[in-house]
């Protein structure tokens, strides 16, 4: 496929196109991608042959009349290339570099509906092997992290005393997306616009969500304390048995109940850092989670934290934060 076409379709449809993909563009900084950029600039009659080429698949494709090529893609998904590809639109983009002599090997796979989302996570899982896929990368593929991520494009966050924008919450459902989202502006006020709508203070991580809602929800700190992937293990299996049975669960009021459980975590970490009774350098990772715990725990049997407050706020309230303190102390000693 002509380096030029995938330039094209990746400036004009971004992270669209990389939907079923389980990381985004990590940037030139990688090992690998300035390999790419590299031999962009000084070979590129070898790009063919130096690089692995990208994994795609559609849900329909039409031949030319003597099927010797395609003309047309329905669906078209880049699974493993997601590198490559935006190193080419970066090429352009930022070093003004030409791509008639690119050429990049592609697999494509047709994929029927009725296995597309097995089919996708399988292809993801075997396909990549550049640049390091952790089990949480795997994971971000089950349709719960879609539906998650269409609920924060939709659902606004009432806007904070004092400021007149109503922002969004960002869930980054592929590793680096945030960012490659903002990669094909070349406007400074187009990406000015963006962060106002999505503000960096606003962006949650797949691996974050697990942390939150494995404390907060599971009532597990033991799990978050174990690390991010054990952390996000057991998430997996808990968000996996659960969309299986009743997928409807995980509506708006699920979105906001988790995005108010990133307000009390983030809150936790910044009381227990900021106390006067916390050296600086202590066991404040396993400190946040217990104490998110152990607060939700001891709340008696049909009375709960007053979510609804901490969602149309966007902040904790004073008496909670003084508990929060409080019950942290308890948890450092």
């Amino acid at each position: 496929v002509p380096g030029e076409f995938l330039h094209k379709i990746y400036y004009e449809h971004g992270s669209r196109l990389l939907e079923g993909n389980v990381r985004a563009f990590l940037s030139n900084r990688g090992k690998i991608n300035k390999g790419i950029r590299d031999t962009i600039r000084n070979a590129p009659t070898k790009f063919f042959t130096y690089n692995n080429g990208i994994a795609c698949t559609a849900s329909k494709i039409v031949l030319s009349d003597d099927g010797h090529s395609i003309v047309e893609m329905e669906d078209l998904q880049i699974i493993n290339g997601g590198q490559t590809t935006a190193s080419l639109t970066s090429a352009v983009l930022k070093d003004k570099m030409p791509l008639d002599n690119i050429f990049v090997p592609m697999k494509l796979t047709v994929v029927k509906n009725d296995d597309y989302d097995d089919m996708i996570q399988k292809i993801a899982k075997y396909a990549n092997s550049q640049n390091k896929v952790t089990d949480a990368d795997l994971f971000s593929n089950h349709p719960f992290h879609r539906r998650f991520e269409t609920l924060s494009k939709k659902i606004q966050a009432p806007a904070k005393e004092g400021s007149v924008n109503n922002t969004f919450w960002y869930y980054e459902r592929a590793r680096g997306k945030y960012e490659q989202e903002q990669f094909r502006f070349v406007k400074k006020s187009e990406k000015d616009n963006f962060v106002r709508k999505y503000p960096k203070s606003q962006v949650v991580r797949k691996e974050e969500l697990a942390k939150y809602f494995v404390a907060a929800e599971l009532l597990r700190p033991d799990r978050v304390s174990a690390g991010s992937q054990k952390a996000m293990a057991f998430f997996a299996t808990y968000i996996d048995n659960k969309y299986t049975a009743n997928p409807e669960y995980f509506n708006d009021e699920f979105y906001k109940l988790c995005i108010c459980y990133t307000i009390l975590y983030r809150q936790t970490d910044k009381i227990v850092n900021k106390a006067s009774w916390y050296n600086v350098g202590g066991y404040k990772l396993n400190i946040v989670p217990y104490t998110v715990s152990k607060l939700i725990a001891s709340i008696p049997e049909g009375y709960s934290l007053d979510y609804e407050r901490i969602w149309k706020k966007q902040e904790l309230y004073p008496s909670l934060e003084a508990e929060i303190n409080r019950i942290a102390q308890g948890v450092n000693k």
